[in-house]
């Protein structure tokens, strides 16, 4: 998995029911055809707690997608060339996202982990500089299936969390998202897109 090329950054808004999504991120793959999901599950035994799952998929957009927004790999940086995929996986450990406290232990926080997530690509390199703000205008609303948005506050969790499982990474085999680890967390700075 480590030596797969990644050629963008897929934000996916999972529909789960009306007025409640989940976030995830895929790697969408060289080869056109496949990606890997970098999404939170909920830590076994540890409530408001979230792990990093990382999964290998034979799709790039799955069935419970609602929404999502596409960025190339940073051009300028690379030269139009792929990044591997463990260059992002190292990232994201670097940075202490591979374990999440929740606000309140409710669950909720998806936005916010994608938001960090994100920023940290962004400050990294590995996609353009504008994409964190790009995200940012999409991510602090609700979607529903019938196309009406609402503007909604994310919880904000906590990174690193010292108490939590360093270190653990859930791995499962190729299979679509479960949609039981949703939450309803949203972000919110006041703005309209």
């Amino acid at each position: 998995m480590s030596s797969h090329q990644v050629t963008k950054v897929r934000v996916v808004c999972h529909d789960l029911r009306p007025n409640l999504n989940h976030w995830s991120i895929f790697l969408l793959l060289q080869d056109g055809e496949s990606s890997i999901q970098l999404d939170t599950v909920s830590a076994p035994g540890k409530k408001g707690k979230k792990v990093l799952s990382v999964k290998t998929c034979k799709y790039r957009l799955p069935h419970s997608a609602l929404k999502h927004w596409d960025f190339p790999v940073d051009p300028f940086e690379l030269a139009g060339r792929n990044i591997p995929f463990r260059i992002f996986q190292r990232e994201v450990y670097m940075q202490g996202r591979d374990y999440y406290r929740t606000a309140d232990g409710s669950g909720e926080g998806c936005r916010w982990w994608v938001w960090n997530v994100m920023y940290d690509f962004c400050i990294k390199g590995l996609i353009g500089l504008d994409s964190y703000e790009k995200i940012k205008a999409k991510i602090k609303y609700v979607y529903s299936s019938d196309g009406s948005k609402e503007l909604r506050k994310i919880a904000r969790g906590q990174f690193p969390d010292r108490d939590h499982l360093r270190g653990v990474l859930i791995r499962t085999k190729q299979q679509e998202l479960s949609d039981e680890d949703s939450d309803g967390g949203v972000f919110s700075d006041g703005h309209d897109d």
